[in-house]
């Protein structure tokens, strides 16, 4: 079902840890009001054509708008399209305290739907789940039940522009964490960090570990761990500080672009 709606290469394209002083040093150079980055060789941003390239995801189809939800409304989509009972989604909302549900909360309803092999809402709370990458939020830990009106119809979800989708949602918090009063990205960073390494290579290079190969032991913890030759880690804003330099550096002596 995933692969037939074109969601299938959310399973694959997400990391788990990403170069936050690269993402931070971009994210100072973004501006909401041309909706790009700002960089010394010019202004660049990305495209859909970015979105069909590196998450192969459709840019093309219907558009899904989504209104904000109240607690009340969101509590009788989870009852309707879930089939859970009023007082389980009741607590649920309740801990939430707003139109979200945990994901841990959703894979202990997958887990008990797939007992009962009810593959509608199977696939409507894996699905629902699934969307915590493509329209992730601060929490991380979080997804909002608006997502579940695109769910209603099943045979229908095949047909809405996800990587569009997807963009404008990058975008909107991208322009949130322009503000000097946001401490946070949120918004599917494997995205943004993938459409860096993509075109800016020479920051790719620099964070490519030539010596990786799969499989890739787990190194082990030597019987004396104290070791002198070792650099002592560094705060994350020196670290923050020493990445922007260096792109700085590499911005400054320009770029290798993809397509050029």
């Amino acid at each position: 079902m995933v692969v037939g709606i074109g969601l299938s290469p959310l399973l694959v394209c997400s990391i788990d840890t990403g170069d936050q002083g690269l993402i931070s040093s971009f994210v100072e150079r973004w501006h909401r009001e041309t909706s790009s980055f700002h960089l010394s060789m010019g202004e660049i941003s990305i495209m859909l054509d970015d979105i069909a390239t590196l998450l192969h995801l459709s840019i093309v189809g219907a558009l899904r708008d989504f209104q904000p939800l109240c607690i009340d409304e969101a509590m009788l989509l989870l009852v309707e399209l879930l089939m859970v009972s009023p007082e389980v989604v009741m607590a649920e909302i309740g801990q939430c305290g707003r139109p979200y549900v945990r994901l841990q909360w959703l894979r202990d309803i997958y887990q008990r739907k797939c007992q009962t092999q009810h593959k509608t809402t199977i696939t409507r709370t894996y699905l629902l789940h699934l969307f915590c990458t493509l329209f992730a939020n601060k929490s991380a830990t979080h997804v909002h039940v608006v997502h579940l009106h695109a769910l209603r119809d099943l045979t229908l979800v095949g047909r809405y522009a996800w990587g569009a989708a997807g963009l404008v949602h990058m975008y909107d918090q991208l322009n949130d964490a322009s503000l000097s009063t946001s401490r946070q990205l949120a918004g599917y960073i494997t995205l943004l960090q993938s459409w860096i390494y993509e075109h800016f290579l020479s920051v790719a290079e620099c964070n490519a570990d030539p010596d990786y190969d799969e499989p890739r032991q787990i190194p082990q913890v030597p019987d004396d761990p104290v070791r002198s030759d070792v650099e002592e880690p560094r705060h994350v804003v020196e670290a923050c500080d020493v990445i922007a330099d260096r792109l700085e550096r590499h911005l400054s002596l320009g770029v290798v672009m993809s397509g050029t």
